[in-house]
């Protein structure tokens, strides 16, 4: 635990700090005396966070309290609510106290509980509850995260049990059911989301200056000269410029790279797949239909001869070296005449096109190990 809480980056907009207290044994005997609730799921950071308040040393169970409320542990969130009611090492706060004690009856109603146990519940939580009636409770907070930026919390009443992300220009966006803690939205993005982010197969992350020099794409993502990103295409080449004070250590400064970058190559696959679909279709002799380029990032390439002799390719083909895109032309077009891929499949493949487009088709993604950026995510 680090011991230097004065120096901590503010916990929410609000001004919630982490401090430095002295003992106050009046409140500590109160809270020794009071009884204990029974547990209804792990609770270690709790009971280590209990353990630490009873010896007097405040700063580190607060921490414990702090990441068993992000587990929606009730017992973590009722004692992390009286420390912002008494100001105990975090900054007094009544709204955040009434939002966790709020939070904490709510989640033990949750569970299943006896009678002797709903009455402990009732007789503990209530009247601190009721204390604070008069109290504007808080409903949305907003922090910094370590490695992933800006995170705002809200709480939603319309939301069963599921928690929603979605992505602002500057910040990240949580909303969780009523029933939860605003921090339980903080541990949600720092354990299901990847801090350490992979754009491509090569497991790189965009930096200034990221490169894909694939044969139908140059693309290029460098640091630009204004606060917005800025998207431009000349043939082959594709520029991502993104805002010149943006910090690419941030996890949604790199998803919202990525989602322009994505963005890039669909267009630019729309111009340059269909033309070379074309020059195969005229070389080996098979007709087509319509060609369409879409963003879907689970398969390659699809073929519909039975109605419109329809062929689709995903946007991230444009990255294939020219002759894998040419075989995977070579497999879409042999559906003309077999739609199972069996041995008649593969046997027409290469009547049509020759051993050599089989041989690229079949290794089409991982012969040379070239970098290419992932489309989903």
């Amino acid at each position: 635990m680090a011991e230097n809480y004065a120096n901590r980056l503010l916990f929410f907009s609000i001004g919630i700090y982490f401090d430095s207290y002295n003992s106050q044994s009046k409140l500590f005997k109160t809270l020794q005396s009071e009884p204990i609730m029974n547990d209804y799921q792990s609770q270690s950071n709790f009971e280590l966070g209990r353990e630490h308040y009873r010896k007097g040393n405040y700063a580190e169970a607060v921490e414990y309290f702090i990441q068993g409320t992000k587990e929606c542990c009730p017992n973590s969130v009722a004692w992390l609510a009286r420390c912002y009611r008494d100001g105990i090492i975090v900054e007094k706060n009544l709204s955040i106290a009434k939002e966790l004690y709020h939070s904490s009856y709510r989640l033990w109603n949750s569970h299943f509980m006896s009678k002797e146990d709903r009455e402990i519940v009732d007789r503990w939580l209530l009247p601190n509850i009721e204390r604070l009636n008069n109290v504007e409770e808080c409903t949305t907070i907003s922090q910094f995260v370590e490695g992933i930026g800006q995170v705002r919390v809200i709480k939603s009443n319309e939301l069963g049990n599921s928690i929603k992300v979605r992505r602002n220009k500057n910040e990240i966006v949580v909303t969780v059911p009523k029933r939860n803690p605003l921090l339980s939205g903080i541990g949600f993005i720092e354990q299901k989301v990847t801090k350490e982010w992979v754009c491509d197969d090569c497991d790189n992350h965009f930096y200034d200056g990221y490169t894909i020099n694939a044969d139908l794409i140059h693309l290029q993502v460098v640091r630009g000269n204004t606060n917005d990103y800025v998207s431009t295409i000349e043939g082959r080449d594709c520029i991502l410029q993104f805002p010149k004070d943006a910090c690419l250590d941030y996890l949604y400064v790199q998803k919202t790279i990525h989602k322009h970058v994505k963005n890039l190559i669909f267009q630019r696959a729309q111009v340059a797949i269909p033309p070379v679909l074309v020059e195969v279709s005229e070389r080996i002799g098979v007709p087509y239909g319509k060609c369409e380029v879409i963003k879907s990032s689970t398969e390659y390439g699809a073929c519909n001869y039975t109605k419109q002799k329809r062929i689709v390719f995903t946007s991230k083909c444009v990255q294939l070296p020219l002759r894998s895109l040419e075989a995977l032309c070579v497999h879409e077009l042999t559906h003309y005449f077999i739609l199972a891929h069996d041995y008649r499949f593969y046997h027409k493949m290469i009547e049509l096109a020759g051993e050599e487009m089989f041989k690229l088709d079949a290794h089409l993604w991982d012969e040379g190990k070239w970098p290419y950026v992932r489309m989903g995510r």
